[in-house]
């Protein structure tokens, strides 16, 4: 049964099924996190949703990532891995400011990855290896 405001516990917690949060999970000292992120493989173009963050995204070399304003909270991480040849490329919207080393914004061949973070309303960093 769901319960409002905070819960706080000295100890450990266990749970043999899923814990559920529709706000954040705050701590300090250390975990251990065994799962990894969920994998999506793509066809298709996508876009930096909050339906795709926190995602592994396996992306072909003929697709584009489009970056615009999005519900996504600032934090969210897309992680991308290039699995054709080609060049996987990622496009800013308007109003959108898209920071990597060099203004590089296609994945640099087949194998290569970045992740693209949102740490502000409209400003994303990309780092990986780009071209």
């Amino acid at each position: 049964e769901p319960v409002g405001g905070t819960f706080t516990v000295r100890g450990t917690i266990s749970s043999s099924g899923a814990i559920n949060t529709l706000s954040h999970i705050t701590a300090s000292g250390h975990g251990l996190f065994q799962a990894g992120k969920p994998i999506k493989t793509h066809t298709a173009n996508l876009t930096a949703s909050l339906a795709n963050a926190g995602f592994y995204h396996i992306v072909g070399g003929t697709l584009t990532c489009s970056i615009s304003i999005s519900s996504a909270p600032i934090g969210a991480e897309y992680e991308f891995f290039q699995t054709q040849s080609g060049n996987f490329l990622f496009k800013s919207g308007s109003g959108i400011s898209l920071i990597s080393k060099n203004g590089s914004l296609r994945l640099a061949q087949l194998g290569s990855s970045a992740v693209l973070k949102k740490v502000g309303t409209s400003t994303y960093h990309l780092m990986g290896d780009l071209t």
